[in-house]
């Protein structure tokens, strides 16, 4: 590495620490004002994608999307024979529209105290390495934030599941119970409706019963009184003077 040439990686918060940082910002700050939102540490370019991400959008994967241009500001986060040639460049895109021309000019700046090895090495010794680096630790916090989030999740989606079959037994429980109730007050409705119809044919035993006995008494109350009127009648003829 040149004389100069520092690191400044360590200064910069890790790209998955941005990134899941803004979409924890996201899920607690829901609702809260934009100027609050607007605080958090996590980059625009992170903060569109987890936008993107709510809204069910995949993130776009180009050498032009915000993404793309956040993670890169992040891994040339440090001086390097790479990041001199390209400051060296900014103030010619205006001057000198030639790109070829343009590194050949930023190079003539430099060369004195870079040479093109160094440049080269530098992207991939050092750029190439830093986002490699990058991409360990976003794999690592990704995997730590599926644990702490999509994991309690699935977790709370079983409890809930749980509590959902228990409903469902209690439902079949209660189901069967009240059954099994319905069908003893039903066995006994039938047995007393027997016994009611069976009182009822008793009844009407008894009615014509007795209306045979008022029957047999009325006919010998008719033929008692018959014989008294006979016998008054014998009476008044054999015995009047």
């Amino acid at each position: 590495m040149a004389d100069g040439d520092n690191d400044k990686t360590g200064e910069a918060a890790g790209f998955g620490a941005r990134f899941f940082g803004g979409l924890k910002d996201l899920i607690l700050e829901e609702g809260a004002p934009a100027s609050s939102v607007a605080k958090s540490a996590a980059p625009q370019a992170a903060m569109a994608l987890v936008s993107a991400a709510t809204v069910g959008a995949m993130p776009v994967s180009s050498k032009n999307s915000p993404l793309t241009a956040s993670l890169m500001e992040l891994v040339l986060n440090r001086t390097t024979a790479y990041t001199a040639l390209t400051e060296a460049m900014e103030p010619l895109v205006d001057i000198i529209p030639d790109e070829k021309t343009r590194y050949r000019a930023a190079f003539a700046v430099i060369k004195k105290s870079r040479t093109l090895d160094q440049v080269l090495q530098s992207i991939d010794m050092q750029h190439v390495a830093a986002l490699e680096d990058e991409v360990a630790r976003f794999a690592s916090q990704a995997k730590a934030r599926g644990a702490a989030d999509v994991d309690a999740r699935i977790s709370q989606a079983q409890i809930i599941r749980g509590n959902v079959e228990a409903a469902e037994q209690q439902v079949i429980k209660l189901r069967q119970e009240t059954e099994a109730r319905v069908r003893t007050i039903e066995e006994g409705a039938a047995r007393e409706r027997q016994q009611v119809e069976q009182i009822e044919s008793e009844v009407e035993e008894k009615r014509l019963a007795i209306a045979a006995v008022q029957r047999d008494f009325d006919a010998a109350t008719a033929a008692v009184k018959e014989a008294l009127q006979q016998a008054k009648a014998k009476i008044q003829q054999y015995l009047a003077v």
